[in-house]
C-alpha cells in the first residue's frame, strides 16, 4: 500500500508539472472549447494532457510490455495527438492508419478473438486466421472510435475505463480470474490522477488519450479472456458495451436518418443530450461533470451486477440487452425533451 501511495504522489506531481508547462507554453491546448457541451466549463484554454500521462506511464512504469508494443502504443497515441492539434484532420486517413497499426499489433502478438459462444461462428468462421483478424480488427475499431465519441463531457471516458479496470481488479482479487495486477494498479492510479484534474476541467483526454486508453483496454481484455477462457466472452462485452454501442448506434442513426449530414460533427450522442437537459435544469459550471458521473454511475451498476455472473452467458446476454434497452429509452426521452 505504501508503494502505491508513493506512486500516486509521484504521478500527481509529474502530471501537474506537465499541465503547468503546457498551459504556460501554450502546448497541446484543447481546440474544441467552442462546442456547446464544453463552453460552459471550458472558457479558459485547457491542455490535452491525459493521453500524455497514460503513454508516459505505459512506456516507463508498466512491466512486461516489449519495445515493439510500446512503439505501437506510441503510434496510436501520436495519431490521436495529430488529430488534437489539427495536423491530421481527415477522419478517413486516421481510420486507415488505425487499421494498419492494429493489424500489426494483432499479428505480432497473436491477439485474436477466438470465440463468442455461438457454435457456427466459433467452429466455421473464427477458426480461420483471416476471419479472426478481420473480426478482432472490427471490434477494436468500434471500441476505439466509440470511446472517442463518448469523450465529450468530463469524467465520462476516463471514468468509464476506471470502472472497467477497477472491476477487473476486484474479480482478480477474489480469485475469479488469473491476472498479474501490477500494470492494472498503475493504470488505476494514472486514471485517478487524471480524473482529479478532469473533473474540474483542468485537463482533457482528447483523441490522443481516447485512442491509447481504449486500444490498451481492448487488447488487454482480449488477452485476459484468452488466458481465462472459462469465463463468458459476454462478460468482456459488458465491460466494453457502452463505447461500442455508442459507436454502432450513432452510425446506424446517421446512416438511416441523417445521410446528408454524415460527414458533419454530431452533437446528438447520449451525453450531449443529457448535458443539454441538465443545463436547462441547473445551468452551473459542474453540469458537464454531472453528465459524465450520471452515465458512469449507471455503467458501474451494470458492470457490478455482471461480476456475479462472469461464467453465465445467458444471464450476461440478458444484462447486456437490458442495458441497451435502458440506453435507448433514455436516449429517445432526452431527445424528445
Amino acid at each position: 500500500m505504501f508503494e502505491l501511495i508513493i506512486t500516486f504522489l509521484f504521478i500527481l506531481i509529474i502530471f501537474n508539472l506537465i499541465n503547468t508547462l503546457c498551459v504556460n507554453k501554450h502546448l497541446f491546448i484543447d481546440l474544441t472549447f467552442q462546442q456547446d457541451h464544453k463552453n460552459l466549463t471550458n472558457k479558459h484554454k485547457v491542455p490535452i494532457t491525459g493521453g500524455i500521462l497514460i503513454i508516459l506511464s505505459l512506456i516507463f512504469l508498466f512491466l512486461e510490455i516489449n519495445y515493439i508494443n510500446k512503439f505501437l502504443f506510441t503510434l496510436i497515441f501520436l495519431l490521436g495527438l495529430l488529430s488534437d492539434t489539427n495536423k491530421l484532420s481527415s477522419p478517413k486517413v486516421r481510420f486507415y492508419i488505425q487499421i494498419l497499426i492494429i493489424i500489426i499489433y494483432l499479428i505480432l502478438n497473436e491477439t485474436y478473438i477466438n470465440e463468442i459462444k455461438i457454435y457456427y461462428v466459433d467452429n466455421h468462421i473464427l477458426k480461420f486466421f483471416l476471419f479472426k483478424i478481420i473480426f478482432t480488427l472490427f471490434c477494436l475499431l468500434v471500441l476505439i472510435n466509440g470511446s472517442n465519441f463518448i469523450d465529450g463531457v468530463n469524467t465520462l471516458n476516463s471514468g468509464y475505463y476506471f470502472i472497467v479496470f477497477l472491476n477487473i481488479l476486484f474479480i482478480s482479487q477474489n480469485d475469479l480470474i488469473f491476472l498479474e495486477t501490477y500494470n492494472l494498479k498503475i493504470l488505476l492510479i494514472v486514471l485517478s490522477v487524471f480524473l482529479l484534474s478532469n473533473i474540474f476541467s483542468k485537463s482533457f483526454l482528447g483523441d490522443s488519450g481516447s485512442y491509447i486508453l481504449s486500444f490498451y483496454a481492448g487488447v488487454f481484455l482480449i488477452d485476459l479472456f484468452n488466458q481465462n477462457s472459462y469465463i463468458s466472452p459476454y462478460y468482456i462485452v459488458i465491460l466494453l458495451w457502452y463505447p461500442a454501442f455508442e459507436n454502432l448506434f450513432t452510425l446506424t442513426r446517421r446512416l438511416i436518418f441523417e445521410k446528408n449530414k454524415i460527414k458533419v460533427a454530431d452533437n446528438l450522442h447520449l451525453h450531449h443530450l443529457l448535458f443539454k437537459y441538465l443545463n436547462k435544469k441547473f445551468n452551473n459550471n459542474m453540469v458537464n461533470t454531472y453528465s459524465g458521473l450520471i452515465i458512469n454511475s449507471f455503467n458501474f451498476i451494470i458492470i457490478f451486477i455482471a461480476n456475479n455472473y462472469i461464467y453465465e452467458t445467458k444471464k450476461l446476454v440478458f444484462i447486456l440487452a437490458l442495458s441497451i434497452l435502458i440506453y435507448l429509452v433514455t436516449y429517445f426521452y432526452l431527445k424528445k425533451k
